[in-house]
């Protein structure tokens, strides 16, 4: 007689990967209408500011955060329509105003900038 997998270690072995690939999906972002941008205050001084500009389905949002510590980090969340662009503009203390990031986004997407005293890094 040939011995091979019970129908209840293929139930268990395929279910542990669908788990897996769910945890997976859910950790990049696969999947999610939205975007994430953490970012980062490594400068010497608190950020007024920051701006988040998003350009998705021909329309332009600006979403703006209020002051971030120094060492302070903010999450902004927005709404991706398919696809588009991302800028971000920070604005320190001084009023010295930084921009840089500018990115390609689509659903899902994921980053972190940090924003030093002279400019915005991805």
């Amino acid at each position: 007689m040939k011995a091979g997998p019970s129908a209840l270690g293929s139930i268990t072995i395929a279910g542990v990967a669908f788990l897996a690939g769910l945890m997976a999906s859910e950790f990049i972002g696969l999947g999610q209408s939205n975007g994430i941008v953490k970012i980062r205050n490594t400068a010497d001084m608190p950020l007024h500011k920051v701006e988040v500009e998003i350009a998705t389905c021909g329309h332009r949002a600006v979403i703006t955060t209020g002051t971030v510590a120094v060492g302070g980090t903010v999450e902004v969340r927005y709404e991706i329509c398919g696809e588009g662009g991302q800028t971000i503009r920070a604005t320190l203390q001084d009023g010295k105003t930084l921009a840089g990031c500018e990115a390609y986004v689509e659903s899902g997407y994921r980053s972190t900038v940090k924003v030093s005293s002279s400019a915005v890094q991805c």
